[in-house]
């Protein structure tokens, strides 16, 4: 009986000694992340990719030797809209894409949700995961305004040694999350073409005489606009003719059919207004040429007249 007492007592202090110089402290790791994956302003109708990128800095401390940490990141799902992440104004869409660069680890640009996974060691304590986004083109009927998304983002991690584990879940230690936020603005931008106002030939003014044109107008879905005629290279006190040589005959433009409202180039008085439409809007333009008091000297009348659009 004595004998197994003493076994006992010398085996319990080996046995405490090889647990101890088993044990290490659990390792810490932080992010630093860019809050922000900013596309900033777009013109939506000239454009064919932007790209932009947010970078993730990842730091462990407190990593023996021989250990490394596996950082897990995982992006979950946003706004999903015709398969793909989307970023949103109101009860509108902006798609864009988004990956991360540093393998191994994935970040789905279809599924909504993904995983990046990078590992970190002692000697190099801290790595950079770059995140990558674009906006194609093919969007260009979205309308202006502020498009915004929060990505929410799971942080997690653990320590191991020897063989690389298959699942983040296996090392899963720490745990906490921040939100990306991706951002773009679509600015208005618009176009306007002129088509030319031909008067029919006139041998002798009986009557006026009466034209049509248009200009089109293209621009940002929803962006406000309106349209200036000035009056032309001939134009008289205000009033625009046309010239053939020395002679002059005197004409106008209108917006109305009834040739009534004079279209001119002050905003909101005679000027032409409208809410933008990406893919062009047609404004008729009436011309009028009075029954003059003197049939002019024959000839061919010409003028020019610059449209403008303001946005």
């Amino acid at each position: 009986m004595m004998r197994r007492m003493l076994f006992w007592t010398l085996l319990w202090p080996l046995f405490c000694a090889m647990f101890s110089l088993g044990a290490q402290a659990a390792p810490n790791c932080t992010y630093a992340a860019d809050p922000k994956m900013a596309f900033g302003s777009l013109d939506i109708l000239n454009y064919s990719s932007v790209a932009t990128s947010a970078q993730i800095k990842v730091t462990c401390t407190g990593l023996g030797a021989g250990e490394i940490a596996r950082v897990c990141l995982n992006f979950n799902g946003g706004y999903i809209n015709n398969g793909a992440r989307s970023m949103k104004s109101g009860t509108r869409y902006l798609n864009y894409f988004v990956n991360a660069s540093a393998p191994p680890g994935f970040l789905s640009n279809t599924t909504f949700q993904g995983l990046v996974y990078i590992d970190v060691t002692q000697s190099a304590p801290s790595r950079n995961v770059q995140l990558a986004g674009s906006i194609l083109s093919g969007q260009a009927s979205r309308p202006v305004g502020y498009y915004t998304e929060n990505i929410t983002t799971d942080f997690y991690y653990g320590a191991y040694t020897g063989v690389s584990p298959i699942d983040c879940d296996v090392v899963k230690i720490g745990a906490s999350s921040f939100s990306l936020l991706v951002d773009a603005t679509i600015t208005p931008n618009c176009s306007v073409v002129a088509s030319p106002l031909t008067f029919p030939d006139v041998l002798f003014f009986t009557a006026d005489v009466t034209g049509q044109s248009a200009v089109t107008v293209t621009c940002t879905t929803d962006a406000p606009y309106w349209v200036s005629l000035d009056n032309g290279q001939n134009a008289a006190s205000g009033q625009r003719r046309m010239r053939a040589g020395a002679e002059y005959i005197a004409y106008d433009l209108y917006s109305d059919s009834a040739r009534a409202l004079r279209w001119g180039a002050t905003k909101d008085v005679d000027t032409v207004s409208g809410i933008g439409v990406y893919t062009g809007k047609q404004h008729p333009v009436y011309g009028k040429i009075p029954k003059p008091a003197v049939t002019p000297l024959p000839g061919t009348y010409s003028d020019q007249i610059i449209a403008t659009v303001n946005f």
